[in-house]
């Protein structure tokens, strides 16, 4: 009995005479396996879907049913599509739910739509795979093969954040690719006319800005010297030195080490010598530790996007609030029912870990009781989302003092996207009149603000590209025959072209070059070789000269 085989794969980022949009089309043989009858599709993506990742991300009440309206010769064809689609939304990918169409290909040719070119084509590869291991039920392979697909695609897939943003400048049609594959290095527009970023780092975030905000010690000191409000603090390498700094600046004091993210190791409320020498052990174990005044107030994340204030959050630590009827543990797994394992618009689980088990005790608490009603039990040090913390949108109800020292503090570091950490009693009023002071500077901020769609997502992309700007170079296609009428042509406008400019570039079945520098010769993919010219930073004008082999590759 012959098995299926996935003859061929290819990936396009559109448009392409496969699809206007990015499509992978997959060439299959299914092999001696007869069409699935009516129910049998049904029932194993029902299956499927049990697995814990697909579950997120459930499919339509009737899509299901529409796969098998289709032909029965093409039924598989579609089963693969429409599972490839499942695979990219279950990674957060925005696309839509296709039901069958009457201009599939023809049978045994698969056409899917993907979001991204690599982790699309993957999984549109692994679509083919769940399907081969058989279609009868859910097997022990099956569900090896979905653990396999999230575990392989897991550090290569962009998160929320970065997802909104690649859309946003979707729809203002400026072009994006991933730069590197799997990684998160990726690029906006073609050529000069691009930006790049790498997590939340731009083209324009400076090293020594990065480098500065990230010492806690060292961006204290630098804003303290501009006449910026920041918490008294000493750098410290030993338990007796921040016995010493404590016992100076006055309890309470923070205790946190000089280099972390994410509220690592940072330890608030520390009152004596006895609380302070665990929470020093603990910030010790990431290097130099900085004992710091405790600011009375809460703890604010003001955004700041190449200059002005985007954004701002007042922030809580992971807490619950007792209903009189629940264990501590059922309200923490209430709370957790509606949040994500990792942080996202819809916040970040809170571990039941040593650390909320401490705060349980200090509040005279076990996992086991039972709250009265209305009472708040805090779980955690800090009020970091990355911690399981709440928040609270409050852009709009920012005093404008509150708003230009985030702005000062950027400026003097240097970040063209930062989260300022603003601890004051009421953000509503002037940090001059109700005192505050910056906690830190984060130079690679969350972007998970509760902001409407875009709000973030434009603004960071107004440093770079001009209302109307696409970030797009002038780009030439010529359909031509590879013989010397064509060369002869294309040879002519280049002339043209660097009368007035640098940075031309010439693809063709010769050689792909940019000026004078030869990038490949005879190169193998013309596609290919387009996106390497596209995606380097000196190219300033593009000629492709396609030829009828090429157009088909």
């Amino acid at each position: 009995m012959r098995q299926p085989i996935l003859r061929r794969i290819q990936a396009y980022p559109g448009p392409s005479l496969v699809s206007l949009g990015r499509a992978a089309r997959l060439a299959v043989d299914w092999g001696d396996a007869a069409p699935p009858a009516l129910g049998v599709l049904t029932g194993y993506f029902t299956a499927l879907f049990a697995h814990p990742r697909l579950a997120k991300s459930p499919p339509p009440p009737d899509a299901l049913a529409a796969i098998e309206l289709v032909a029965p010769e093409r039924r598989l064809d579609r089963a693969a599509a429409w599972l490839a689609v499942a695979l990219q939304r279950a990674l957060g990918h925005p696309i839509p739910w296709a039901g069958p169409s009457d201009r599939d290909p023809s049978p045994g040719v698969v056409v899917v739509p993907i979001w991204d070119v690599d982790l699309g084509r993957f999984a549109a590869q692994t679509a083919f795979q769940l399907l081969a291991a058989g279609i009868a039920a859910v097997s022990p392979a099956a569900t090896a093969i979905l653990d396999d697909f999230f575990a392989t695609t897991a550090p290569a897939n962009f998160s929320e954040s970065r997802v909104r943003l690649i859309e946003a400048a979707t729809r203002r049609g400026i072009p994006w690719s991933r730069l590197v594959a799997g990684t998160e290095l990726i690029g906006l527009g073609q050529g000069a006319r691009q930006a790049r970023l790498f997590r939340t780092y731009t083209s324009t975030t400076g090293f020594i800005a990065t480098r500065v905000a990230s010492n806690k010690h060292i961006a204290a000191q630098l804003m303290r010297n501009h006449g910026l409000p920041v918490p008294a603090n000493q750098r410290v390498t030993s338990l007796e030195a921040a016995l010493r700094a404590a016992a100076s600046i006055g309890f309470p004091v923070v205790v946190k080490p000089t280099n972390s993210d994410f509220g690592t190791a940072v330890s608030v409320d520390i009152r004596d010598d006895a609380e302070l020498r665990p929470a020093y052990a603990a910030a010790a174990k990431h290097g130099d530790v900085l004992v710091e005044e405790q600011i009375a107030g809460a703890n604010s994340r003001l955004l700041v996007l190449h200059g002005r204030l985007g954004s701002a959050v007042t922030q809580e630590p992971a807490h619950v609030v007792g209903d009189g009827q629940r264990s501590a543990a059922a309200l923490i797994a209430a709370v957790n029912a509606g949040r994500t394992a990792s942080l996202s618009s819809s916040l970040k689980k809170i571990a039941i870990d040593d650390e909320a088990h401490l705060f349980l005790g200090r509040q005279g608490l076990t996992l086991d009781s039972i709250p009265a009603d209305g009472r708040k039990v805090i779980l955690r040090h800090t009020s970091n989302m990355s911690r399981g913390g709440t928040i609270r949108n409050v852009t709009a109800s920012v005093h404008p003092d509150n708003a230009r020292l985030a702005e000062r503090a950027a400026a003097i570091v240097g970040l063209d996207l930062a989260g300022i950490d603003l601890i004051t009693p009421d953000i509503e009023r002037s940090f001059r009149v109700v005192g505050g002071a910056i906690c830190e500077i984060n130079p690679a901020p969350g972007l998970y603000m509760q902001e409407l769609p875009f709000v973030i997502e434009d603004a960071i992309l107004d440093g770079f590209f001009a209302p109307g700007d696409r970030g797009r170079i002038p780009l030439l296609c010529l359909l031509a025959d590879d013989d010397g009428a064509a060369a002869a042509v294309i040879s002519e406008i280049v002339e043209g072209l660097r009368k007035r400019m640098t940075g031309v570039a010439v693809v063709g079945p010769a050689a792909a070059r940019i000026d004078d520098w030869l990038v490949a010769a005879r190169p193998g993919s013309l596609h290919q070789a387009s996106r390497m010219v596209l995606a380097d930073p000196a190219t300033r004008a593009s000629i492709i000269h396609l030829t009828d082999h090429s157009v088909a590759e």
